[in-house]
């Protein structure tokens, strides 16, 4: 998709200047070992599952397992962090009209900024991609079909501490992106023209949603932090196609179990 390589690459053009330089002033910050907690440079990893629903072109939801890696730079008040997951292995899926695989992938840069005590304001990027290579059931020839955003999104965060029991965290996001969106010809039974089913080729359509999020964090040792995250995204995908809007919903479930390590 040279077109959306050469949108990711843009934004990561304009965003590397940010981060190098915020990434530059909160490493001169004092380590954990020095200071307290709010500077720190932390390492993470975890595993889970992407629950992905797209009813506009999907039978059933897709349940991929992912695996995540990221790491983040603090200061008092800000935070910046980077985030790469992908999934474990081609998951198998099972349509009306045809059988396939799919595997997805996703990088984050996220920025934080403490309000007071307990409220944060976010700010980040984010290139998210699902692939899925289709064999239909009437033995034609496979086909592929893909599902990308990327862009910004703005949230606010509330952090409660919990004495003893580590700290919770609820968050609500905004998200506007740009859509790439590649469609098989499905050749199936409810594939009418007017309908979302229908559409083939590809397409570039706004998009634009929220992401509701939960996680909770308790260190386990002075070396080590258990985390468990949750989090439910809302996509509409906004295409007109001969003077027709079809609004195409996708619906991702998120739960992760991981570890977080200072530096």
């Amino acid at each position: 998709m040279p077109n959306r390589f050469r949108k990711v690459m843009t934004s990561y053009r304009l965003l590397v200047p940010l981060a190098a330089f915020l990434t530059g002033s909160l490493l001169s910050a004092p380590s954990h070992s020095q200071s307290d907690a709010s500077g720190a440079r932390t390492v993470g990893a975890s595993v889970g599952y992407t629950d992905q629903e797209f009813n506009s072109r999907l039978d059933a939801p897709v349940a991929l397992p992912m695996a995540r890696i990221s790491a983040s730079f603090s200061s008092s008040a800000a935070t910046i962090g980077f985030e790469y997951a992908q999934s474990l292995g081609d998951r198998d899926i099972s349509e009306r009209d045809a059988t396939g695989a799919a595997d997805r992938s996703n990088t984050s840069v996220n920025f934080e900024y403490r309000l007071g005590p307990s409220f944060h304001f976010l700010a980040g990027y984010s290139d998210t991609e699902t692939s899925i290579r289709l064999r239909p059931r009437d033995g034609t020839a496979a086909s592929n079909e893909s599902y990308a955003t990327d862009g910004y999104n703005v949230g606010l965060a509330y952090s409660l501490q919990m004495p003893g029991a580590g700290a919770l965290r609820f968050s609500y996001i905004w998200t506007r992106f740009d859509g790439e969106l590649e469609l098989a010809d499905r050749n199936a039974p409810a594939a009418r023209a007017d309908s979302a089913l229908g559409l083939t080729g590809r397409f570039s359509p706004d998009a634009s949603g929220s992401v509701a999020g939960v996680d909770w964090t308790v260190a386990l040792s002075q070396s080590i932090a258990l985390r468990v995250s949750a989090a439910r995204h809302e996509t509409t995908f906004e295409l007109r196609e001969d003077g027709s809007r079809f609004d195409l919903d996708q619906q991702d479930t998120r739960i992760g179990l991981g570890i977080l390590i200072p530096l």
